[in-house]
Protein backbone atom coordinates (compact mmCIF):
# COMPACT_ATOMS: atom_id res chain seq x y z
CA UNK A 1 0.00 0.00 0.00
CA UNK A 2 1.36 3.67 -0.65
CA UNK A 3 -0.93 5.50 2.41
CA UNK A 4 -1.00 4.52 6.15
CA UNK A 5 -4.37 3.38 7.55
CA UNK A 6 -5.92 3.11 11.03
CA UNK A 7 -6.63 0.18 12.33
CA UNK A 8 -7.93 -1.10 15.59
CA UNK A 9 -6.10 -3.93 17.14
CA UNK A 10 -8.26 -3.39 20.84
CA UNK A 11 -5.41 -2.49 22.74
CA UNK A 12 -6.69 -0.59 25.45
CA UNK A 13 -3.05 0.72 26.29
CA UNK A 14 0.25 1.53 24.35
CA UNK A 15 1.82 -0.22 22.08
CA UNK A 16 5.77 -0.43 21.84
CA UNK A 17 6.41 -2.62 19.04
CA UNK A 18 5.70 -4.13 15.71
CA UNK A 19 7.44 -7.17 13.94
CA UNK A 20 6.79 -8.79 10.50
CA UNK A 21 7.88 -12.84 11.00
CA UNK A 22 10.15 -13.88 7.99
CA UNK A 23 6.58 -15.90 6.77
CA UNK A 24 5.39 -12.26 6.86
CA UNK A 25 3.07 -12.98 9.79
CA UNK A 26 2.71 -9.60 11.62
CA UNK A 27 2.84 -9.37 15.30
CA UNK A 28 2.47 -6.10 17.94
CA UNK A 29 3.12 -6.16 21.70
CA UNK A 30 2.84 -3.70 24.41
CA UNK A 31 0.93 -3.28 27.78
CA UNK A 32 -0.44 -6.56 28.60
CA UNK A 33 -1.09 -8.06 25.22
CA UNK A 34 0.77 -9.47 22.56
CA UNK A 35 -1.42 -9.72 19.34
CA UNK A 36 -1.29 -11.51 15.97
CA UNK A 37 -2.56 -10.01 12.59
CA UNK A 38 -4.52 -12.27 10.65
CA UNK A 39 -7.14 -11.87 7.90
CA UNK A 40 -10.23 -10.92 10.05
CA UNK A 41 -7.84 -8.24 11.91
CA UNK A 42 -5.91 -8.10 15.15
CA UNK A 43 -6.10 -10.90 17.67
CA UNK A 44 -4.82 -11.18 21.38
CA UNK A 45 -2.83 -13.82 21.54
CA UNK A 46 -1.23 -13.05 25.35
CA UNK A 47 -2.69 -10.99 27.96
CA UNK A 48 -0.68 -11.22 30.97
CA UNK A 49 -0.09 -8.39 32.89
CA UNK A 50 3.53 -7.34 31.52
CA UNK A 51 4.49 -4.68 29.68
CA UNK A 52 6.12 -6.06 26.53
CA UNK A 53 8.97 -3.70 24.93
CA UNK A 54 9.58 -5.63 22.17
CA UNK A 55 8.27 -8.62 19.93
CA UNK A 56 10.83 -10.22 17.29
CA UNK A 57 12.56 -13.56 16.35
CA UNK A 58 13.54 -15.85 13.48
CA UNK A 59 12.18 -18.88 10.96
CA UNK A 60 11.84 -21.27 13.91
CA UNK A 61 10.73 -18.64 17.41
CA UNK A 62 9.10 -15.80 18.25
CA UNK A 63 9.90 -13.74 21.37
CA UNK A 64 8.15 -10.72 23.08
CA UNK A 65 10.35 -9.52 25.96
CA UNK A 66 9.30 -7.04 28.63
CA UNK A 67 9.34 -5.72 32.29
CA UNK A 68 10.70 -7.38 34.83
CA UNK A 69 12.50 -9.88 32.62
CA UNK A 70 9.75 -10.88 30.91
CA UNK A 71 10.33 -13.83 27.82
CA UNK A 72 7.55 -15.34 26.42
CA UNK A 73 7.67 -17.59 23.14
CA UNK A 74 5.26 -18.67 21.06
CA UNK A 75 4.15 -22.03 20.36
CA UNK A 76 1.22 -22.39 18.29
CA UNK A 77 -1.23 -20.03 18.85
CA UNK A 78 0.11 -19.45 22.36
CA UNK A 79 2.63 -17.74 24.47
CA UNK A 80 5.15 -19.72 27.20
CA UNK A 81 6.66 -17.92 29.52
CA UNK A 82 10.90 -18.76 29.62
CA UNK A 83 11.68 -18.10 33.69
CA UNK A 84 14.87 -17.28 35.47
CA UNK A 85 17.54 -15.66 32.59
CA UNK A 86 17.36 -12.24 34.33
CA UNK A 87 14.59 -10.11 36.64
CA UNK A 88 15.62 -6.87 35.10
CA UNK A 89 13.57 -4.92 31.90
CA UNK A 90 14.11 -6.45 28.31
CA UNK A 91 13.92 -3.74 25.98
CA UNK A 92 14.89 -5.47 23.10
CA UNK A 93 15.42 -8.74 21.08
CA UNK A 94 16.96 -9.59 17.93
CA UNK A 95 17.20 -13.11 16.12
CA UNK A 96 19.41 -14.18 13.04
CA UNK A 97 18.70 -18.11 11.97
CA UNK A 98 21.98 -18.80 14.37
CA UNK A 99 21.96 -16.95 16.91
CA UNK A 100 19.79 -14.54 19.38
CA UNK A 101 20.56 -11.54 21.68
CA UNK A 102 18.31 -9.87 23.92
CA UNK A 103 19.30 -6.32 26.04
CA UNK A 104 18.28 -4.42 28.84
CA UNK A 105 18.52 -2.72 32.08
CA UNK A 106 21.50 -3.71 34.30
CA UNK A 107 23.68 -3.72 31.14
CA UNK A 108 22.31 -7.53 30.56
CA UNK A 109 22.94 -9.32 27.04
CA UNK A 110 21.18 -12.10 26.73
CA UNK A 111 22.45 -14.97 24.47
CA UNK A 112 20.36 -17.75 22.71
CA UNK A 113 22.99 -20.66 22.10
CA UNK A 114 20.30 -22.34 19.86
CA UNK A 115 18.39 -24.31 22.71
CA UNK A 116 18.63 -22.01 25.83
CA UNK A 117 18.60 -17.84 26.53
CA UNK A 118 21.41 -17.19 29.28
CA UNK A 119 23.37 -14.17 30.59
CA UNK A 120 26.42 -13.82 28.35
CA UNK A 121 27.13 -10.13 30.09
CA UNK A 122 26.23 -8.10 32.36
CA UNK A 123 27.43 -4.07 32.78
CA UNK A 124 26.33 -3.24 36.22
CA UNK A 125 24.19 0.04 36.31
CA UNK A 126 23.99 0.36 32.59
CA UNK A 127 21.20 0.83 30.26
CA UNK A 128 20.88 -0.85 26.73
CA UNK A 129 18.21 -0.43 24.35
CA UNK A 130 19.01 -2.07 21.54
CA UNK A 131 20.75 -4.69 19.53
CA UNK A 132 21.90 -5.76 16.36
CA UNK A 133 24.06 -8.95 15.04
CA UNK A 134 26.70 -7.66 12.32
CA UNK A 135 28.72 -9.26 10.30
CA UNK A 136 32.07 -6.80 10.06
CA UNK A 137 35.01 -7.31 10.19
CA UNK A 138 35.67 -6.54 13.98
CA UNK A 139 32.10 -6.87 15.26
CA UNK A 140 29.52 -9.58 15.53
CA UNK A 141 26.93 -8.02 17.37
CA UNK A 142 26.35 -3.81 18.46
CA UNK A 143 24.45 -3.38 21.58
CA UNK A 144 23.67 0.93 22.42
CA UNK A 145 22.24 2.79 25.15
CA UNK A 146 22.24 5.64 27.90
CA UNK A 147 25.10 7.71 27.52
CA UNK A 148 26.18 7.12 24.29
CA UNK A 149 27.20 3.12 25.38
CA UNK A 150 28.12 1.07 22.38
CA UNK A 151 29.22 -1.98 23.16
CA UNK A 152 30.63 -4.75 20.58
CA UNK A 153 31.02 -8.69 20.41
CA UNK A 154 34.31 -9.44 18.78
CA UNK A 155 34.69 -11.80 15.63
CA UNK A 156 37.65 -12.95 18.00
CA UNK A 157 36.51 -16.28 19.45
CA UNK A 158 36.37 -16.06 23.33
CA UNK A 159 37.16 -12.00 23.02
CA UNK A 160 33.75 -10.49 24.57
CA UNK A 161 32.02 -7.61 24.28
CA UNK A 162 34.14 -4.24 24.09
CA UNK A 163 33.03 -0.57 24.53
CA UNK A 164 32.70 1.10 21.54
CA UNK A 165 33.67 4.97 21.76
CA UNK A 166 30.70 7.02 20.36
CA UNK A 167 30.43 11.02 20.35
CA UNK A 168 26.91 10.97 21.49
CA UNK A 169 26.34 12.19 25.11
CA UNK A 170 22.62 11.01 25.23
CA UNK A 171 21.26 7.82 25.00
CA UNK A 172 21.16 5.66 21.72
CA UNK A 173 17.68 4.10 21.46
CA UNK A 174 17.82 2.14 18.09
CA UNK A 175 20.78 0.79 15.91
CA UNK A 176 19.35 0.79 11.55
CA UNK A 177 21.32 -0.60 8.68
CA UNK A 178 21.90 2.16 5.98
CA UNK A 179 23.02 2.66 2.74
CA UNK A 180 26.30 0.22 2.33
CA UNK A 181 25.67 -1.24 5.86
Amino acid sequence: PRNWRYEDAGALSRLNAVWISPAGEIFAAGINRIFRRTDAGWVAENTELVEYFDVGGNADHVYAVGSDGAIRERRGTGWAGIHGVTAQDLHAVRMTSSAGYMVGTGGNIVRFDGTHWQVAYTRSNAVLWDIATVQTRDWRALAVGDNGLCLGLSVVEGAGWSTIRTPAPNALYRLAWGPGD
